[in-house]
């Protein structure tokens, strides 16, 4: 999917809505962007209500939160936007890190577990495991670089569909 220069990034984040999920550390992220972006929440569970409270609280204006859904429909909700967001924290690696890959969408997240196996540079970002106000900075300078360099974005779609194959 390209991105028209100064269009939104759409970003998407898909998962359970629990504290190892870790949702609140992208919304922290997203807070302090300085670019047009839009994220897609799928998925649903217990902090769904904390979750959205705090978005309010950080006024977070355009997020869409898509509940849970059934596999095709997050499918296609994912194949609308251009980055996947992994803010986990306690998984060994996750179903969605490989549909997102099969989507071509490049991948940010924590340099831990599973992920660090799988993502490279070629596919995207890995934001190293500091303390957690360096990770909300790492992880927007992350999405900043990737709305900031599209051809690096585009070149990284493609890596992440051959890296799926895998």
């Amino acid at each position: 999917l390209t991105r028209a220069n100064n269009s939104s990034i759409k970003i998407v984040w898909n998962g359970s809505h629990v504290p190892g999920k870790n949702l609140v550390l992208l919304l922290k992220s997203l807070s302090l962007l300085n670019i047009p972006f839009e994220l897609n929440v799928i998925g649903d569970g217990p902090l769904n209500s904390k979750w959205k409270i705090q978005a309010q609280k950080l006024n977070l204006k355009n997020i869409i939160w898509h509940g849970l859904v059934e596999r095709d429909k997050a499918i296609e909700i994912m194949n609308k936007c251009h980055i996947l967001c992994i803010t986990s924290i306690y998984d060994l690696t996750s179903t969605v890190l490989i549909e997102g890959l099969s989507l071509g969408l490049p991948i940010i997240c924590l340099n831990h577990m599973g992920f660090k196996n799988v993502v490279n540079s070629e596919i995207g970002i890995k934001i190293p495991i500091t303390n957690t106000n360096k990770s909300i900075f790492d992880f927007k300078n992350a999405i900043e670089h990737l709305y900031n360099n599209e051809s690096l974005r585009k070149s990284m779609a493609k890596n992440a569909v051959k890296k799926s194959y895998e």
